[in-house]
């Protein structure tokens, strides 16, 4: 008889494996599809491997789960150039990018994107309450990742090295932790709202 805690831990198996054998060769797609860009093929595979998160139970009975992973990277790299175009439109100045390189922990690269910075629908001050609750909630371990990739900008070579661990597991590593981020935060929003139109039917 499987029990709830066995099932978790074989859906846990079972993704971490499909993350095992096929991340450095959907990586390689998205940097052909991407022109290149590591943080963004990093970012669509990031995606790819949450799309199957949320699917896992699904996914296991799939006839083909990693022709669904194919599928899904093809529609994250259609998703992901899209916005990068409209993103290039916008007009960044000098003095703002400048910024942005100063505070990378990598010479002429820039930061990860933050998971817990992409919420247009929050203000600056809601944004930053929001990024504080959040990390709050962090373990020691996962705090330091966070400030080592998100804040330092390191990849997943400087972060294995700093940990101890190889690249791939730094991998892992960070897409479980962007994974509880936008989770907890995509929660915490939620319940916000949920809030305010209660405040409103009284």
């Amino acid at each position: 008889m499987i029990t709830k805690g066995s099932s978790m831990d074989q859906t846990g198996r079972f993704l971490e494996e499909l993350f095992k054998m096929n991340y450095d060769r959907l990586f390689r797609y998205c940097m052909v599809k991407l022109d290149s860009d590591k943080q963004a093929a990093a970012d669509c595979v990031g995606d790819v491997f949450l799309i199957a998160k949320n699917k896992a139970e699904l996914l296991m009975q799939h006839p083909d789960p990693v022709g669904f992973l194919n599928k899904t990277a093809v529609n994250c790299c259609r998703n992901h150039a899209k916005y990068r175009r409209r993103r290039l439109r916008r007009f960044v100045s000098l003095d703002a990018f400048m910024d942005r390189i100063g505070f990378s922990g990598e010479p002429g690269a820039l930061p990860p994107p933050d998971p817990l910075a992409d919420q247009p629908r929050l203000s600056p001050e809601e944004l930053e309450k929001l990024r504080a609750e959040v990390l709050s909630e962090l373990t020691e371990e996962e705090h330091e990742l966070y400030l080592m990739h998100y804040e330092e900008g390191l990849g997943f070579d400087a972060v294995g090295e700093k940990l101890g661990v190889s690249p791939n597991a730094a991998r892992m590593r960070v897409f479980r932790l962007s994974d509880r981020l936008r989770t907890a935060a995509k929660e915490r929003i939620s319940g916000a709202e949920a809030d305010k139109e209660g405040r409103k039917e009284r």
